[in-house]
């Protein structure tokens, strides 16, 4: 496998007698987006769990060269009986810092992913599903991962806001030098965010496709946008 933050090698697995993944085999860059998509139930979230060492393959190695991972799930697994501060602010408990600082950081990232400070105060049952998925986002960031772990993030968000968070998510790549797996069922969304594009085959989930869009990320038009995510519905069939 090539120098990259994470690789995937011939990767198998399977729940029981189950196999939900077959030979496994891409790299995801360093300093760049990977979009993963896939039919429902190819295996993308499987993937991710053991991108993040949760899960460990059958077959095959994950390679890791990455100092720091962060996960965002679909569901925001936010504490209950926390803010949306403490929240976030929870995060860098291991980091060992003051309790000040956390939630001087919680709250900068907070704001950064576009709640006020009111938001902050409220509860998970007291904020909308998008604020929620904000706050998974901003817990996810305040760590300062270099490998970000993005299991379809933003679908509770409506479009401008998802552009939002993309920018923020990008930000961190190019001014930080993370790098982002990003599972989505969206190709609009993987054409506009991502460098390298992996589409699976349906379960048991296979590669189908590696592909790397030529326009750099900053340069893609609405046009070009469309264009590859025609292309990529059209391999996905």
């Amino acid at each position: 496998m090539s120098m990259a933050a994470l690789g995937f090698d011939g990767i198998a697995f399977a729940y029981g007698a189950t196999a939900v993944l077959e030979d496994i085999g891409f790299d995801v860059p360093t300093g760049r987006v990977t979009a993963l998509m896939g039919p429902s139930g190819c295996g993308k979230s499987t993937l991710m769990l053991l991108a993040a060492g949760l899960l460990s393959p059958n077959a095959g190695e994950v390679e890791r060269r990455c100092r720091r991972s962060a996960i965002m799930f679909q569901d925001p697994l936010l504490l209950p009986w926390r803010t949306a501060l403490a929240n976030v602010a929870f995060a860098l408990k291991a980091e060992g810092l003051p309790a000040a600082e956390r939630r001087d950081r919680a709250a900068a990232m907070l704001a950064r992913v576009g709640l006020t400070a009111e938001d902050a105060t409220k509860f998970p049952r007291q904020l909308s599903g998008g604020m929620r998925q904000r706050v998974a986002l901003a817990r996810a960031l305040v760590v300062e991962p270099d490998l970000l772990l993005l299991d379809e993030p933003f679908g509770a968000l409506d479009a401008q806001l998802a552009r939002q968070m993309h920018a923020l998510v990008r930000d961190q790549v190019e001014q930080d030098g993370a790098t982002a797996l990003l599972i989505t069922h969206d190709a609009q969304e993987a054409a506009r965010i991502a460098e390298r594009i992996v589409l699976l085959t349906s379960s048991p989930g296979r590669v189908a496709l590696v592909r790397d869009p030529p326009q750099p990320v900053r340069q893609r038009g609405k046009g070009e946008i469309a264009s590859e995510a025609q292309r990529l519905l059209a391999c996905i069939g």
